[in-house]
């Protein structure tokens, strides 16, 4: 995380990047040929967590919120006679954390935290994370 100041913070979080390709299917009697189809997929997020404590943010109750990005790319081989090429989409949701951070030790402290998502691909998802953050500061 980058700090603004000791209550505040940028974080970035590389989500991935995802290569799935899928063989097509050829045409019988009464089925059309499935095109083979590779889709791509990286992910990245911004959060800005307000941590309503100082210290740096090692330990008290936080808020985070986010944005979560996802940009698809589809290449879809159809063969002869029949629409291919690429597309791509960009799917956004939304991202909040609420939790607690407690120091372990020192420059060690332990997250916990209820996250709620929102968006084009995550319906109303809410769940629970755990971490570790390590502090060179």
């Amino acid at each position: 995380a980058l700090y603004l100041h000791d209550n505040m913070a940028l974080e970035t979080r590389s989500l991935g990047l995802r290569r799935l390709s899928a063989d097509g299917a050829d045409a019988t009697n009464d089925t059309p040929r499935v095109p083979s189809t590779t889709v791509t997929t990286f992910g990245a997020a911004l959060f800005v967590p307000v941590h309503f404590s100082g210290a740096r943010s090692r330990r008290g109750f936080f808020v985070a919120p986010g944005l979560i990005v996802n940009r698809n790319s589809f290449d879809i081989d159809a063969g002869t006679g029949s629409s291919g090429g690429r597309r791509s989409a960009t799917i956004l949701a939304g991202w909040l954390d609420l939790g607690f951070k407690h120091t372990l030790r020192g420059r060690v402290s332990s997250r916990h935290a209820v996250i709620f998502r929102e968006g084009d691909n995550v319906g109303g998802t809410v769940g629970v994370t755990s971490g570790v953050s390590i502090f060179f500061r």
